[in-house]
């Protein structure tokens, strides 16, 4: 026999998790940011050739700022912004598709899906 559902049912079913996932990435891009923008513009341009994917020194090329193992740059480079402009257009974009992608994932998951995409792009930078 079929249920039958009603907009009662249905939307008790279908309630959405908070998006705790999404509003700690928000916080986390906004934490590094803000650490990011401290200091000059000598100190800007450290942190992106170290933790940012730049393509000749993530294919082996000379590491001007230390030892940081250029494979893990695709991953730190997430974190890494621009200016506020390019900051605030990630996070709106963030905000309004993260919360109902994790919602239907999970936080676990929504936060791999997040890496994995994220990894990709910058691979494909």
């Amino acid at each position: 026999m079929l249920a039958v559902f009603t907009r009662e049912n249905d939307s008790q079913a279908r309630r959405p998790r908070r998006a705790v996932a999404t509003w700690l990435l928000i916080a986390l891009y906004i934490a590094v940011y803000l650490l990011q923008t401290v200091g000059d513009e000598h100190r800007f341009s450290e942190l992106i050739l170290r933790f940012g994917v730049t393509p000749e020194i993530f294919t082996g090329g000379e590491r001007p700022f230390g030892q940081f193992p250029p494979l893990l740059t695709p991953l730190t480079s997430l974190f890494l912004h621009g200016s506020l402009d390019h900051l605030l257009c990630n996070l709106i974009y963030l905000w309004i598709f993260g919360r109902d992608i994790e919602s239907v994932l999970g936080p676990a998951r929504f936060v791999l899906f997040w890496l994995v995409c994220g990894v990709c792009g910058a691979l494909g930078y």
